[in-house]
């Protein structure tokens, strides 16, 4: 191997090689792995929106495809979080038609919540 090769593999990406043997080593799941070596490749390519990506892509395969419990539960916690943000600003908003808008997308993630929990509840029996 050259130096120039030698000089890239040592140096500008020895951080996320560092990181990723920390997280091997303190036991994290392969998907919170995954998860930041994607947030790290959309930082080093400029290309926005690659990690959420990766995330939907994980939680819709191996999450609701293959039914695996890990991304089952992270989206769950997404829906939670979203929904709750919705249920916020349901109360501060005084336009009807918005609230309409916004009480329907609070009832679809209370619905895909009340989904999820059934398809891990089910997982773990």
């Amino acid at each position: 191997m050259n130096d120039e090769n030698t000089q890239i593999a040592y140096g500008k990406e020895q951080n996320i090689k560092i990181d990723l043997m920390q997280m091997i080593n303190e036991g994290r799941s392969p998907y919170e792995i995954i998860f930041h070596i994607a947030e790290y490749l959309e930082k080093i390519s400029g290309e926005a929106g690659y990690a959420g990506n990766v995330r939907e892509c994980i939680n819709s395969i191996y999450g609701l495809g293959l039914s695996d419990e890990k991304p089952l539960t992270d989206e769950l916690e997404q829906i939670h979080k979203r929904c709750k943000k919705l249920e916020i600003a349901l109360d501060e908003v005084d336009n009807e038609e918005i609230k309409k808008r916004i009480g329907f997308a609070v009832e679809h993630h209370k619905k895909y919540a009340a989904f999820l929990e059934e398809k891990i509840k089910k997982n773990t029996i």
